[in-house]
């Protein structure tokens, strides 16, 4: 659980440091790199350096973004895009469920365990909360149809899993009041 929520934590700020990018400096042209260090995940350190340029540190975003299980696009009037790669997507509702079934059942009764659980579905609907950042992003500057159909999708798909999280959070939650401790 740790790695996801540093992978996460990683990538949003990549995702804020390219907005702060964006909204900060128009051209990287002419300056010059202030420095170098080197970026560490999970204990080692990537191969790409981050940089420091009038001060402010950037992180080397597709490195970053891909070790963190995205896909990324680099397109000139968008700029990056970030999707999130199926085969290594954070833990899906489907895969929750499977471990819920292969719980006995008094552990499925003990409150601590369904404290966990809330606390696992409370992660999981913020790591979702933080992916709704890019189709959103990708939507108010959606230059075409496509482009705005696609955030739209992205959007309602990640909305619906955040209400099933939701949903599943407050049976868990009912059941905790009936249980005794």
């Amino acid at each position: 659980m740790m790695k996801k929520f540093i992978s996460g934590l990683l990538v949003g700020m990549g995702v804020m440091l390219a907005f702060n990018v964006q909204a900060e400096v128009t051209s990287f042209i002419g300056k010059t790199i202030d420095g170098q260090f080197p970026v560490t995940v999970e204990g080692e350190t990537i191969s790409s350096p981050g940089v420091t340029i009038e001060g402010k540190s950037y992180l080397p975003t597709r490195t970053i973004a891909e070790l963190a299980g995205f896909d990324v696009k680099f397109d000139a009037d968008l700029g990056i895009e970030l999707t999130k790669k199926e085969s290594t997507s954070a833990v899906t509702k489907e895969e929750v469920d499977s471990v819920n079934a292969t719980v006995v059942e008094e552990t499925a009764q003990d409150p601590e365990f369904i404290r966990e659980q809330i606390e696992n579905i409370d992660f999981m609907i913020g790591s979702k909360q933080r992916l709704l950042v890019m189709p959103k992003h990708n939507l108010e500057n959606a230059k075409t149809e496509e482009v705005k159909n696609e955030a739209l999708q992205q959007i309602q798909q990640i909305e619906s899993e955040i209400a099933e999280l939701e949903a599943e959070k407050a049976e868990l939650q009912a059941q905790l009041t009936r249980t005794p401790e």
